[in-house]
C-alpha cells in the first residue's frame, strides 16, 4: 500500500495561543426555528464561520477566526502588491494609519452558554 502525501497550501498560525497549522475556512449554517414568546426571535438561517487548524500534536480542531494569529507576513505581500499599483507614498501612508481591531475575548462562562461551540467542545 503507497502512502499518498498531498501538497495543501497551510499557513503557519497561533490558535488559541498554541503553535499550529490553518488548513481552511469552514462555513455552519442551521435553522433557527422562531420563538413562541411575544418578542422573541423570527428564526431563520444562521451562518457562522471557523478555521480549521492542526496543532503540533496532531490534533485538528475548529476555532473562532477571533482565536486564529497568522504568523507568515502573507497579508503585507498583498498590499504590498497592491499599493505598488498606486505609488508608494499612499502604501507607507496606508500602513501608518492601519489599526486592527479585536473583538474582545469571551469570558469562560459566555464560552459555554455560546451554542454554536458547545456542540464541538461536548466531542
Amino acid at each position: 500500500m503507497d502512502l499518498k502525501i498531498f501538497n495543501e497550501m497551510v499557513r503557519p498560525c497561533m490558535a488559541k495561543g498554541h503553535k499550529a497549522v490553518f488548513h481552511r475556512w469552514v462555513e455552519h449554517s442551521y435553522v433557527e426555528p422562531p420563538g413562541i414568546l411575544t418578542g422573541s426571535s423570527n428564526g431563520g438561517q444562521v451562518t457562522y464561520l471557523t478555521a480549521l487548524v492542526e496543532f503540533e500534536t496532531g490534533q485538528v480542531v475548529e476555532v473562532r477566526p477571533s482565536d486564529v494569529v497568522f504568523r507568515d507576513g502573507m497579508v503585507n505581500s498583498y498590499l504590498h502588491e497592491y499599493y505598488n499599483l498606486i505609488d508608494d507614498e499612499r502604501y507607507e501612508q496606508f500602513l501608518k494609519e492601519c489599526v486592527v481591531k479585536v473583538e474582545p475575548k469571551m469570558t469562560e462562562l459566555e464560552e459555554k452558554k455560546d451554542i454554536r461551540f458547545a456542540k464541538s467542545e461536548s466531542q
